[in-house]
């Protein structure tokens, strides 16, 4: 039997049956994944003496940080933790990538930037679209269009970014469908979102550290 959660608290996903702090034990530990891949990214960040992708680093683990509080607490101020370190690495690793890896100038790099901010307002005012996943479609798609970039460029690793947005992909329809498979599954389906993701970040992560350290 489903417990209904307390009127505060924000109830998004299939496996939350209650109000208690352990109600999303699969969501939750997933997000051990995250500081994993971190503590990794950090790891090579450091051996390549590359402070912009230590910042990529810990934002990832904040990003782990968050997500656990959420759907730990699954408060307002929770989800804010939890959104935020997500947007902040998505804008931080275009803008880097644009710059260092695809060597575009100023003017072009700020003009993706504005475009992207623009996808993801649009993409904002439709929340209950696709169980919420509609806000992460932009991101799919400058993904993949690095990854085809990556791959014809010839860059460290060329197709780690275009089978990491796959893999997204994947991602991205199990965090759809969670709400759906309510009935068959009671644990839900976003504890895949968070694992695929955690692989998902490693890999663009890692790969960003290799093309900038082979240019030098």
């Amino acid at each position: 039997m489903r417990l209904a959660p307390r009127p505060d608290m924000i109830d998004l996903y299939c496996e939350r049956a209650g109000s208690g702090l352990l109600a999303e034990p699969l969501n939750t530990v997933t997000n051990l994944f995250f500081l994993l891949a971190a503590l990794r990214c950090a790891h090579l960040a450091r051996q390549a003496a590359r402070f912009d992708a230590l910042l990529l680093a810990l934002i990832l683990f904040a990003i782990g940080i968050g997500s656990g509080l959420f759907h730990t607490f699954a408060t307002s101020w929770a989800q804010l933790l939890d959104v935020s370190p997500i947007l902040i690495f998505q804008v931080v690793y275009l803008w880097l990538y644009v710059r260092r890896v695809a060597g575009l100038g100023l003017t072009p790099a700020a003009s993706l930037l504005v475009l992207f901010f623009v996808a993801i307002f649009i993409s904002a005012q439709f929340p209950e679209t696709l169980n919420g996943s509609l806000s992460y479609v932009p991101a799919a798609a400058a993904l993949i269009l690095i990854g085809a970039y990556h791959v014809n460029a010839q860059h460290a690793d060329p197709t780690a970014i275009l089978t990491a947005s796959t893999i997204f992909l994947v991602s991205l329809t199990a965090r759809t469908v969670d709400q759906l498979l309510c009935v068959h599954w009671p644990f839900g389906t976003h504890f895949i979102w968070h694992t695929l993701n955690a692989l998902v970040l490693f890999m663009v992560l890692g790969t960003y550290i290799k093309s900038v350290s082979g240019d030098e």
